[in-house]
């Protein structure tokens, strides 16, 4: 359970992909050069990079920085490695934690130098006690913690260390088998540090991230640091069982093995990358776009076929979806699961298929040119459909690619390849679209570290500190607002904070994310029911709903359903056979939306043992839905399963029996 809490924080600004524009190249020697000289030989030893200062907006929670002192003089003894010091004024010798922690409990932050931050990083790894590393720094920063640390380097690597002596301490078995070189990259090298932070996730097998990376800087030694951005990607998506291989609509007879092959990815890419055959290079990439690439859930021979085969820029590489021949035939038929074994890129170019082959096709072959791609799916008004979004030049996505909308696919879902998180495609595409504050965003997922180091230690208020630091830096990120939340939440006596950190959120929302909006707006409602206020609260959905009326019905339905769940906890099951009623008038034209609320409906008639109000209200709503005649149409079978369930649930299982098996000859008719 332990590994569950580990770095949280991260997940959600992975959701902040496409947008980290780090250099891959970890020690490139240039980067090395473009650092201003550093006034001791120890300060030299890792490059580090130079944060220009940012002017920052006021903070609301957090307290005014204390400003540095004039003149802070250094001690008169610097503790070296492995030398312990003595206690002022007597003989007794201190250990060397105390005498660091001695050395810079007092510094404030904007003066903390990069000697006793190496110091301690090098007392880190010879003694692997990280509980003590962890407690050194938790102290440190509970003492000297200002909201504008970021713009002071040595602050940044303290930072790492703190974050990593956390990580490893809670799971010791992360390190029990990492070899000394890694572990002293880790902890030495400030860049490594944190972007090894930023991008591990409560997700990850630590323990195999850190193999993976072992095995790839002992194999490929010359390449492992100008990659290690690549490595790291590689590491956090293939460290488990792929999560999504896009979709289920292949026979198992004819689906090819999809296994990690970390060496030979690796290697595909490295050398596809050195010989300019990516339509990207790694350097051009941020690391969450770089995950985006190599992710493609496909046997690395089928990467080297589209890498061969395929030509085009990546300005045009939506072509490739409609390379692929529409096969109306199975379409019409019912006849969703491909057969044609085995299920490969040039099978599917020479055979055709449906959205959900055009859309794997197309996504495969863009990463196996270096084009960052997603795979979405969706509802609209026949059923489910996909399509693919890419990079089509940088810093501007294309997110629907072969999205029709005669449909109305309102909303899209892409599965993210590290941890498995559901984004909707508007969320996405809310952050492709503000995609100029690159250096805000990595500021803030480092702020929102330190705000859950904070938040585990019990210090509630400083957690919120960084993460309203965070929301600052890059507001237009969601997880930032998540976070902020939930330790507002935590905070005694901050309600009123929390409702109007809800109220920000919905104006700052107001036109550019429905969906973030209807959320704010679900959150503020809560607080109004817990202090009385029901009406009010119901008011301010009911309002949220006429807004998404018009251009976002599933926003509309979904903020129906929350105020359907609160009347049922209120006891009023009128009030929400009433709302079902009017979400079932309002969007009868959207039928594969209203597939999910007619499955809800049945299921609260049945918990309150009204199962014939819920066969009455299940044909009332399917005069009214009209699902269509056409078979090939998903819907219809699952109104028509849904129908059945309505008769068993009443005590007519026959009837049900009899319904399921017409829609299965009708379905195998087709």
């Amino acid at each position: 359970m332990k590994l569950k809490r580990i770095l949280r924080t991260s997940h959600s600004l992975l959701l902040v992909f496409l947008l980290h524009s780090v250099s891959s190249h970890l020690l490139n020697a240039q980067e090395a050069a473009e650092q201003p000289e550093q006034p001791a030989a120890e300060e030299q030893a890792a490059p580090q990079e130079q944060i220009a200062p940012q002017e920052q907006t006021p903070d609301p929670v957090a307290p005014e920085p204390t400003p540095a002192p004039p003149s802070q003089e250094p001690p008169n003894e610097t503790p070296q490695p492995g030398v312990p010091l003595r206690a002022p004024g007597t003989q007794q010798l201190l250990d060397p934690w105390t005498a660091l922690g001695r050395q810079i409990m007092d510094v404030p932050i904007q003066s903390l130098s990069a000697q006793p931050v190496l110091q301690i990083a090098e007392l880190t790894l010879r003694s692997r006690d990280f509980e003590a590393a962890e407690n050194l720094w938790s102290n440190y920063f509970q003492r000297q913690f200002r909201p504008d640390f970021l713009q002071y380097p040595n602050a940044l690597h303290a930072v790492g260390l703190w974050r990593l002596s956390w990580l490893f301490n809670e799971s010791r078995t992360t390190v029990e088998n990492m070899s000394q070189p890694l572990l002293s990259f880790l902890m030495t090298n400030q860049q490594a540090a944190w972007r090894v932070i930023r991008t591990l996730n409560k997700e990850d097998d630590l323990p195999k991230v850190f193999e993976i990376l072992d095995r790839l800087a002992a194999q490929f030694p010359d390449v492992f640091l100008s990659y290690f951005d690549v490595a790291l990607a590689l590491a956090v998506v293939w460290d488990q069982p792929p999560r999504h291989p896009y979709h289920t609509q292949v026979s198992p007879s004819s689906r090819l093995p999809i296994t990690p092959q970390i060496e030979e990815r690796f290697a595909f890419f490295v050398r596809s990358d050195r010989e300019g055959k990516l339509r990207y290079p790694f350097r051009a990439l941020s690391p969450e776009e770089i995950i985006h690439v190599i992710d493609a859930p496909a046997p690395v021979t089928e990467l080297l076929w589209a890498q061969q085969n395929l030509r085009g820029t990546a300005l045009n590489w939506f072509s490739k979806f409609y390379d692929i021949g529409y096969d109306g035939y199975r379409a019409g038929r019912g006849l969703y699961v491909w057969d044609k074994s085995p299920y490969t890129l040039r099978n599917i170019e020479r055979y055709g298929g449906l959205c959900v082959d055009q859309a794997y096709y197309a996504a495969v072959t863009a990463k196996a040119n270096g084009i960052p791609a997603l795979y979405f799916n969706g509802t609209g008004r026949r059923g489910d459909h996909a399509w693919f979004g890419y990079l089509r030049k940088p810093g501007q996505w294309d997110l629907e690619v072969g999205r029709y909308y005669l449909d109305n696919y309102v909303t899209g879902q892409t599965t993210h390849p590290q941890t498995g998180i559901q984004l909707t495609n508007h969320e996405v595409e809310l952050i492709a679209q503000t995609g100029s504050n690159t250096e805000g965003r990595w500021r803030a997922t480092i702020q929102l570290a330190v705000a859950e180091l904070f938040y585990l230690d019990r210090q509630l208020l400083r957690a919120a500190q960084a993460s309203e630091a965070a929301l600052q830096l890059a507001p237009e990120v969601i997880e930032p607002w998540r976070v902020h939340a939930r330790y507002l939440s935590a905070l005694p006596n901050a309600t009123p904070q929390l409702a109007a950190h809800y109220r920000r959120m919905m104006e700052y929302f107001r036109r550019s994310s429905p969906d973030l909006r209807a959320e704010a707006a679900a959150g503020l409602a809560q607080i109004m029911r817990e202090s009385g206020r029901d009406h009010e609260a119901d008011e301010l959905l009911r309002y949220q709903v006429r807004k998404a009326n018009d251009t976002r019905y599933d926003v509309a339905i979904r903020l129906q359903l929350e105020r359907i769940r609160e009347l049922e906890n209120r006891g009023d099951l009128k009030g929400c056979e009433d709302l079902y009623e009017e979400i079932v008038r309002d969007f009868a034209a959207e039928r594969g939306a209203l597939v999910e609320v007619l499955a809800q409906a049945l299921e609260m008639y049945r918990r309150h043992n009204q199962t014939r109000d819920g066969l009455d209200f299940i044909k009332w709503s399917l005069r009214r839905i009209a699902p269509g005649s056409v078979p090939g149409d998903l819907t219809y079978y699952q109104y028509l399963e849904i129908l059945a369930t309505a008769y068993e649930y009443d005590g007519d299982p026959r009837r049900a029996e009899r319904m399921r098996k017409n829609i299965e000859r009708a379905y195998k008719q087709y």
